[in-house]
C-alpha cells in the first residue's frame, strides 16, 4: 500500500443539503446553474460564462457534479466531481476530478442535522493545475478502494511535475503491489534507470534509457537478471513518440527476438499505460469544451525509417483492400445460407475453406499492418522487418490449398495470378499480396454469390435459417460427462437422431428459394424441437433408471442377521420395463423416427417414466400375473394403461 502519500478527508459518506438553481447576470459575465450535460456526465453544474458574438465562452469558476442517493440504495452510483477555472475559454489554475462507483448495505445514521450512509467501491482522484490547458506542476492520481466509508487500499497513485505539459525531472507511479520510479530530461525525453519495485517476490524491473532511447530492459525471474536488448545503437534517423500502445508495440517487436514471452499489461509497461488511461480520460473531457493540449508528452525516441510518396500511396492502398476484403470475407463466413449450403454442394464448401484461408494467411497479417497505422509506427519498422513481422513465416504462397473434408481438393488461383510477385521486402510486396487477396476475395466471392442467389429482401429466410442451424448445433452439444453414462442402444438412438437432423437441413438446402421452402423451414424448426426434446428424454434415462430402481426398494427385515436390508419388489413390472418397452422405443427411434412422430415418441417415453412411479403405489398383483405370459412390447404397453405409437 502507498497510504502514507493519501490526504486523508474528514469522513467518506453521502451528505443530503438543500441548494439553489438559477441564472444571475453580473457586469458583461452570466453564471448558470442547473443541469448541464458533457458527453457522458450529466449533473448539476455551476459556471460563469461570457457572450462573444453567437458563442459563449467559459470564464471563471466551473463545478459539475453528480450523485444518486436512489442509485445507491438500489444498486448503485456512479458519482463524479468536476472542479476548476477557465479563463476566456481556455482550463487555468488548480482542477479536481472525482470519480466514484460505490454501493452501499443501506445502513444510514444520523450526525448532527445529516443522515450519513456508509459506502463500499472505488474512486479515483486526479488533481492539478493548468496553464494554458496545458498540464503546470505536479498532478498526482489517486485511486482507492473504500471500505465502510474508509480508504481500505491505494490502488493505483501517480506523482509527476510537469511545466506547460512536459514532464520533468523525477516521478512515481505505484499500486499496492509495486513502485516506479525514474526521472525525465527538461525536454520531457525518457532518461536513466526507470525502476520497478515490487513488494512481492517477483523481483525487479529496469529499463535503460540514454537520453530518450530505451537501450535494454533488465528483468529478475528466480533470482537471475536477464537483459534484452531494445534499441542498443544509436539511431540514423530517430523519431520522438508518446510512450504509448504505439511505443509499447515497437518493444514487444524489438524485444521479440529474446526467449520467453513479454505481457505488455504489466510491470513497467503496465503501469504506463494506466497512467496513460487516466490521462486520456480527462484530455477527452477537456476536450469536449474545445481544449486540445492536455495530453502529456511522456516522450521516447524510436527509429524512424520515412515513407517516401510512392511508399504512402501504397500504405494508402493496402489499407483500403485491406478493409474491402475484411467486409466481404466477415460477411460471407458468417453467412447463415452458407454455412447450410456447404453441407450440400461441395464446392460451396470449397469455396468457404477457401476464403478461410486467405482470412487466415493473407487477411489478418495486413489487418495487423492496419493496426500499426493506427499507432502510427509503420514509419518505426524498417521495411525488412515489417515484412518479417506481418509473416513470421514467410509471405504467403499464390497458390492457396485447403485441407479437403476426404479426398483432394484442388489449388486455388486468384485472377491474374501470374502477374504477382511477393518475394520482395518491402511495402511494394506488401501491396502486391494485399491486391491479390482483394482480387481473389472478389472472385471466390462472385462464386459464391452466384450460388447463394443471396436476396437481402428475404430477410426472413435469413432469421429462419439462423434458428435452424442453432437448433441443429444443439443436437451436437450436450456434455460428454452426460454421454458417457449411456448404455449402447441409447447411444445409438441418440445419433441417429443427430443424422436425422443433419439429413433434414441437407435436403432443405437444396431446395430452390420459393415460398414452398419458406414453409419448410417453419416445419424444420418445429421438428428439429422435438427431436431435441426426444434426445432430452433418452439423455434422462440413466438418471430415470436409477430413481427407479431406488423406488422399486423395500425396506425388509432379516431373521437371520437381525438387520433391516433393502429388497427389490414388482420384479416383473420392472422387468418389462427394462428388457420389453424400453429396447422398443429406442429400436422405434433408430427405425421410425420422423418429424411427424417424434414429439410422439417423446411423450411416450415421458409418460412410461410417470407411469412406472405410479405403479409403485398402485396394487399391481394382477398386472404382474398377466405379464407372466406378456412378451410384445404392444401387449405391455396396453397392460400398463398407455397407447402404443402409430404405424
Amino acid at each position: 500500500m502507498v497510504s502514507s502519500w493519501i490526504r486523508k478527508p474528514i469522513f467518506w459518506g453521502i451528505v443530503f443539503s438543500v441548494f439553489t438553481i438559477g441564472i444571475s447576470l453580473g457586469q458583461g459575465k452570466r453564471t448558470y446553474q442547473g443541469t448541464y450535460r458533457v458527453g457522458n456526465l450529466r449533473g448539476e453544474a455551476r459556471f460563469e460564462y461570457l457572450f462573444s458574438g453567437t458563442d459563449t465562452i467559459l470564464d471563471g469558476g466551473f463545478s459539475l457534479k453528480s450523485s444518486s442517493l436512489e442509485a445507491l440504495l438500489k444498486e448503485n452510483d456512479s458519482s463524479f466531481s468536476i472542479l476548476g477555472n477557465f479563463t476566456n475559454g481556455v482550463p487555468q489554475g488548480k482542477w479536481l476530478f472525482q470519480f466514484g462507483e460505490f454501493q452501499t448495505d443501506s445502513t444510514s445514521q444520523v450526525v448532527g442535522y445529516q443522515y450519513r450512509v456508509n459506502v463500499n467501491g472505488n474512486q479515483e482522484e486526479i488533481e492539478g493545475s493548468l496553464k494554458n490547458g496545458r498540464p503546470q506542476g505536479i498532478w498526482k492520481i489517486n485511486a482507492k478502494r473504500i471500505e465502510d466509508s474508509q480508504i481500505a487500499d491505494t490502488l493505483f497513485y501517480s506523482e509527476i511535475l510537469f511545466e506547460e505539459g512536459v514532464p520533468r525531472q523525477s516521478f512515481r507511479i505505484a499500486t499496492g503491489e509495486s513502485t516506479l520510479v525514474g526521472r525525465f530530461l527538461r525536454n520531457g525525453l525518457a532518461h536513466d534507470s526507470w525502476s520497478l519495485f515490487s513488494n512481492d517476490e517477483d523481483g525487479t524491473e529496469n529499463w535503460i534509457f540514454n537520453e530518450g532511447r530505451l537501450t535494454r530492459i533488465e528483468q529478475e525471474e528466480d533470482g537471475e537478471v536477464i537483459s534484452s536488448e531494445i534499441f542498443p545503437n544509436p539511431f540514423s534517423a530517430s523519431k520522438t513518440i508518446h510512450m504509448d500502445a504505439g511505443f509499447s508495440t515497437l518493444v514487444s517487436l524489438y524485444r521479440s527476438k529474446v526467449p520467453g514471452t513479454w505481457d505488455a499489461s504489466k510491470g513497467i509497461n503496465g503501469l504506463l499505460l494506466e497512467n496513460g488511461r487516466y490521462y486520456t480520460k480527462i484530455d477527452t473531457l477537456l476536450g469536449m469544451f474545445g481544449n486540445t493540449g492536455f495530453l502529456p508528452e511522456f516522450n521516447a525516441l524510436v527509429p524512424f525509417y520515412p515513407l517516401n510518396e510512392a511508399e504512402k500511396q501504397q500504405l494508402d492502398s493496402i489499407l483500403v483492400l485491406t478493409k474491402e476484403s475484411k467486409e466481404i470475407t466477415a460477411s460471407l463466413l458468417a453467412s447463415t445460407q452458407l454455412n447450410l449450403l456447404k453441407r450440400s454442394d461441395d464446392e460451396a464448401n470449397y469455396l468457404h475453406r477457401v476464403l478461410a484461408r486467405i482470412q487466415q494467411e493473407y487477411e489478418m497479417p495486413l489487418l495487423q499492418l492496419v493496426h500499426f497505422n493506427e499507432l502510427d509506427i509503420v514509419d518505426c519498422l524498417n521495411r525488412k522487418k515489417l515484412v518479417e513481422t506481418l509473416f513470421p513465416a514467410g509471405t504467403p504462397s499464390i497458390s492457396i490449398k485447403v485441407t479437403p473434408d476426404d479426398g483432394e481438393a484442388p489449388v486455388f488461383l486468384g485472377p491474374d495470378h501470374e502477374q504477382f510477385n511477393f518475394s520482395g521486402q518491402d511495402l511494394e510486396s506488401i501491396h502486391q499480396i494485399a491486391s491479390y487477396m482483394r482480387k481473389s476475395v472478389e472472385q471466390v466471392a462472385n462464386q459464391l454469390n452466384g450460388k447463394l442467389a443471396f436476396d437481402k429482401k428475404q430477410q426472413e429466410f435469413v432469421d429462419l435459417e439462423e434458428t435452424l442451424i442453432a437448433k441443429a448445433n444443439r443436437l451436437n452439444q450436450y456434455p460428454d460427462s452426460v454421454l458417457g453414462k449411456l448404455t449402447r442402444a441409447q447411444s445409438r438412438a441418440l445419433k441417429h437422431l443427430r443424422h436425422t437432423s443433419e439429413q433434414l437441413l441437407a435436403s432443405y438446402s437444396k431446395m430452390e428459394v420459393n415460398q414452398e421452402k419458406l414453409r419448410r423451414a417453419h416445419i424444420l424448426i418445429s421438428c428439429l424441437e422435438d427431436l431435441d426434446s426426444l434426445s432430452g428424454q433418452i439423455l434422462l434415462l440413466p438418471r430415470n433408471a436409477v430413481e427407479i430402481e431406488e423406488k422399486y426398494k423395500d425396506a425388509v427385515f432379516n431373521p437371520f442377521t437381525a438387520t433391516i436390508m433393502e429388497e427389490a419388489v414388482k420384479r416383473r413390472i420392472t422387468s418389462a420395463y427394462k428388457t420389453v418397452l424400453l429396447p422398443y422405443l429406442l429400436d422405434a427411434v433408430e427405425a421410425q423416427v420422423n418429424c411427424d412422430n417424434a414429439k410422439e415418441m417423446t411423450l411416450l417415453f415421458r409418460d412410461l417414466h410417470l407411469r412406472m412411479l405410479a405403479l409403485r403405489e398402485e396394487d399391481t398383483k394382477k398386472l404382474e400375473r398377466k405379464l407372466r405370459k406378456v412378451q410384445d412390447p404392444l401387449a405391455v404397453l396396453a397392460l400398463f394403461d398407455l397407447k402404443p405409437l402409430e404405424k
